[in-house]
């Protein structure tokens, strides 16, 4: 808190207190889990004029491009070692885009696969139910390809209106994420909905649906009529 007193004890030995002036939040956490203190305060602790660092942050300001930032530095006759703050953090964000790949794949087959199992279980009870009603129409002579065609449609029908109210829920999450981002100590995250992976999984929804749906009807319109009878 501002205007506390803490003790701060130093790798040398030293033990000084002070006084919080402030408490900054850069929402990284190479930085906010840092102190500062002026330059002769650190000389005073080591005891002897300090002429190094091991580390030197620089702040652009906002908007600058952080590449010319470094070539000019560079250029300026900086012969240390000199990184952006993505090629500083470069492990760290490769292993979270990692994580949120394997996340997004695992969600993603789940999500098939209780598809397939939703469908599986509508489509057999539907045709289940309507036993009879299928008996009939074979017996009249209606082919049994025609029969799983319209359950097929019917498949076809909710696959569609499923997508379309998931595109729906997709651009609430993207404007609700995009007004309150997620905090993580690296920075803000906000959600980024591929369009390319969205059709993609659209077209695998419908394909394990269609499947899904097909064997049930199929399996009905194979059972003998007079048994399919008697059966309803």
């Amino acid at each position: 808190m501002v205007g506390e007193r803490i003790e701060v004890a130093f790798a040398n030995g030293a033990t000084r207190e002070y006084v919080v002036r402030g408490v900054y939040a850069t929402r990284s956490y190479l930085v906010d889990y840092s102190a500062l203190i002026t330059w002769d305060e650190l000389e005073s602790v080591m005891g002897t004029e300090v002429d190094e660092a091991t580390e030197v942050l620089v702040r652009t300001e906002t908007g600058a491009d952080v590449d010319e930032v470094k070539t000019g530095l560079l250029e300026n006759g900086v012969q240390e070692e000199v990184k952006t703050w993505e090629e500083a953090i470069s492990s760290a964000v490769e292993e979270s885009i990692e994580t949120f790949g394997i996340i997004t794949s695992i969600s993603t087959m789940v999500s098939l696969v209780i598809a397939t199992v939703v469908i599986f279980i509508v489509i057999t009870i539907k045709a289940m139910n309507q036993r009879r009603q299928i008996a009939i129409l074979k017996a009249i002579g209606i082919h049994p390809s025609t029969i799983v065609r319209s359950y097929l449609v019917q498949v076809l029908v909710i696959c569609t209106l499923g997508t379309l109210l998931g595109l729906v829920m997709v651009g609430i999450l993207g404007a609700w994420f995009t007004a309150n981002p997620l905090v993580f100590p690296d920075g803000v995250v906000v959600p980024q909905f591929d369009s390319a992976a969205l059709v993609e999984n659209a077209v695998w929804l419908f394909a394990v649906s269609l499947v899904a749906g097909f064997v049930p009807a199929w399996r009905i319109t194979r059972e003998n009529i007079i048994t399919a009878m008697k059966a309803a």
